[in-house]
């Protein structure tokens, strides 16, 4: 059975809040999007000591 995390697909958008009129409207600066995650396959995380 193939792991769910394999299908997982991430979005992320990254903004910096306008809090007056002349920062807005507010714009993405950059997005990024993760697919088919494999969580199973993590070579970055350490055991836990």
């Amino acid at each position: 059975m193939e792991a769910a995390s394999t299908k997982l697909v991430i979005e992320m958008a990254f903004t910096l809040e306008g809090s007056t009129a002349e920062e807005l409207p507010e714009r993405a600066l950059g997005s990024v999007r993760l697919s088919k995650v494999d969580l199973a396959e993590d070579k970055t995380r350490t055991p836990d000591l």
